[in-house]
């Protein structure tokens, strides 16, 4: 019986550290800093995915516009130069 008894003090000695220690763990915050992160950046992706998909034909369209009023002059003298070389 007292080998009973001993056994039963040390698993009660040592449920007290794991709880305590289980709940120094829980208290801790380290490693949330980054997940939040991650799940704020993650739902940034997913709005301006969202965005582009909704926009696209107006996205090409005005970014068509703009690459195609380039010309030589507008680019600079020295663009102009470049492209008779």
């Amino acid at each position: 019986m007292n080998k009973f008894l001993a056994r039963l003090m040390v698993k009660k000695e040592m449920a007290k550290y794991r709880l305590a220690d289980f709940g120094k763990k829980l208290a801790s915050e380290e490693g949330d800093t980054n997940f939040i992160s991650i799940i704020i950046i993650l739902g940034i992706v997913i709005v301006l995915v969202g965005v582009f998909i909704v926009f696209k034909d107006r996205i090409i369209k005005v970014v068509d516009e703009i690459v195609s009023g380039f010309s030589k002059e507008s680019l600079g003298s020295s663009a102009g130069d470049l492209q008779t070389k």
